[in-house]
């Protein structure tokens, strides 16, 4: 055997196996709670309309095994907690008969605690001290009786269940591969299998091949496979299509768009492995080829990677996506139809989700400018923040769209790793800092940045001093040095507009943090240094920092009315070519 095998086996056809545990593996340490679980779990399903149905089972972890020489003799990789678990339960149902009517259950042998054989077989509590081993199973297995002490009238129907309806994942191991490497990585900070790797052992099973072309169509499955895995490991790729940054095995989210489009199981589609019970069923039933299937998991993908390399669909269609739009859904739309008509269909949803009424089809340019400026002007910061987030995305989005030229692709990856989210761009004057945690770091900032422009000698004096003396300070003397720096940067006077869009735009986390109600002056220097470094700044955020969209230039270290008048405007006028170009 060249490459794993892998099936659903119920703890039926355990029966009669044997097991050896080898001495890199620790002894039974399952505590009374886990093994609690595992009987309240199996008696859940024995109650539930699965059990009832004929296809329903209920499934527990891999286990591991591999052929130990010639005799058949399993090597347990790992699962031995739950083997073991099993087998103490199997055995108190068997103590209810007479020897001659018991069920002959499989053997656990152990390389390096030879007596756990027969302290398996006898459990006494005389010798549950001799060592921790007898100690953890003498205590399963009194747990085991104290559950079923209530419960009699269940064993019956649960010893059924568990013998016919509870499956275990089998994963056998090739032969080439070595059991000690195996257990490290499902054991170090215990991974455990994902749904990739079983899949993918399903999908290379030797069976599942005519024997002439084995060989030639497993290598062509498992180099496609890896090219898949490599081209989701890109950033750029995956982050366009996902939130998520722990998946090890990216290639799980094709699988898992497969199994969604397909599975009506509930349960299933709770479970980790879900979809690998779902091409396990397809599979092991008749229902489908291992060949057909893999062209189904290619053909999702490359669907992706098209709309990933087409400008204008990577735009649109990671616009929905962040904004909540299912995968599957924008890929069964666009199954359906031309790239055109899927084009149009994506601004219309994008005009859904962020209008809503009217239809902008309907209307002429000059009808959907007015609504999109009707739109913008009711747009306040606290009330309507994640929509206006999703319309400040949008408007970068669109003015990348509008130039046909440009080779400039919006950085999802850095967008999402970073959380660039809503912030003022120049300080709103009633959020000044109130307490001396917020002074300390708005006094640094300032400090910092007057001394590097080499100005303001007075100014920066009282920063420096009442940096040192913050904490003893009254809040009078703060607000006069706070109200100082605003009215020289022209920020003393609040306005109605502070709150608007035209106030507003895309900064990360960090800036948030470190320069939260900073003057427009300082948030500019900071968002230039990351522009000069070639750190990802959205393009209107950059725009807006270098004035882009301001009429008059001669003030690049203030942010007006005027500036902001003239912001918005832009955002109406790209808003409108975006839906009516």
């Amino acid at each position: 055997m060249s490459t794993s095998t892998i099936s659903l086996k119920p703890i039926n056809d355990l029966l009669g196996e044997s097991f050896y545990i080898p001495a890199y593996q620790r002894g039974y340490r399952w505590n009374e709670q886990q093994v609690v679980d595992l009987l309240e779990d199996v008696m859940t399903f024995q109650a539930s309309y699965e059990n009832r149905s004929p296809d329903g089972f209920y499934c527990l972890q891999p286990i591991v095994v591999k052929k130990r020489g010639d005799l058949v003799v399993w090597e347990v990789v790992d699962g031995q907690q739950r083997l073991t678990t099993l087998f103490l339960i199997l055995q108190y149902f068997n103590q209810r008969f007479a020897e001659k009517f018991q069920k002959t259950l499989y053997e656990i042998d152990f390389e390096t605690r030879a007596d756990s054989k027969s302290y398996l077989r006898e459990l006494s509590e005389e010798r549950a001290q001799e060592n921790v081993d007898f100690h953890f199973l003498y205590l399963a297995n009194q747990t085991i009786e104290e559950w079923f002490a209530d419960k009699g009238h269940l064993i019956n129907d649960f010893e059924g269940a568990l013998l016919n309806r509870v499956k275990v994942i089998w994963y056998e191991l090739p032969e080439a591969e070595h059991a000690v490497d195996a257990f490290t990585r499902l054991n170090v900070g215990k991974i455990p299998l994902t749904n990739a790797e079983l899949v993918r052992a399903l999908f290379l099973r030797s069976k599942n091949f005519p024997q002439v072309t084995v060989n030639l169509e497993q290598l062509k499955i498992a180099q496609e496979w890896d090219l898949m895995e490599k081209a989701l490991q890109n950033d750029d790729f995956w982050y366009f299509l996902t939130k998520d940054p722990n998946s090890p095995n990216r290639i799980e989210l094709i699988f898992d768009l497969i199994t969604k489009a397909a599975s009506k199981d509930d349960r299933l589609a709770k479970d980790r492995l879900n979809s690998f019970y779902h091409f396990n069923n397809l599979l092991s039933e008749g229902h489908t080829t291992s060949g057909r299937l893999w062209d189904d998991v290619k053909n999702h993908f490359m669907t992706l990677e098209e709309w990933y390399r087409d400008q204008d669909l990577f735009h649109l269609t990671g616009y929905l996506i962040n904004e909540g739009d299912s995968i599957l859904e924008l890929i069964q739309f666009s199954k359906a139809q031309g790239k055109e008509s899927f084009r149009k269909l994506l601004k219309k949803r994008i005009w859904e989700r962020l209008i809503r009424l009217p239809d902008f089809e309907k209307m002429n340019r000059d009808e959907l400018k007015l609504v999109l400026v009707e739109y913008l002007e009711n747009l306040e910061y606290g009330a309507n923040s994640p929509k206006i987030k999703s319309t400040l995305l949008l408007f970068n989005i669109a003015s990348i769209i509008a130039n046909e030229k440009s080779i400039v692709r919006f950085r999802f990856d850095y967008f999402k790793k970073e959380n660039w989210d809503i912030e003022h761009i120049r300080s709103v004057s009633d959020e000044r800092p109130s307490a001396n945690i917020d002074k300390k770091p708005w006094l640094e900032v300032v400090g910092r940045y007057f001394r590097e422009i080499g100005e303001d000698t007075e100014l920066l004096k009282k920063a420096a001093q009442m940096l040192d003396e913050v904490s003893y300070t009254t809040g009078d003397a703060f607000d006069t040095l706070y109200d100082a720096i605003l009215k020289r940067f022209g920020e003393h006077e609040s306005t109605e507009a502070e709150n608007g869009i035209g106030n507003l735009a895309l900064l990360d986390s960090g800036t948030n943090r470190g320069y939260k109600n900073a003057v427009f002056p300082i948030k500019r220097e900071w968002l230039l240094r990351y522009d000069q470094a070639g750190t990802f700044v959205p393009l209107c955020t950059r725009n807006v920092f270098l004035k882009a969209y301001s009429e008059k230039v001669d003030k690049m270290l203030f942010w007006g009315v005027e500036d902001q008048d003239r912001y918005r405007a832009a955002m109406e006028e790209t808003l409108t070519n975006f839906f009516k170009n």
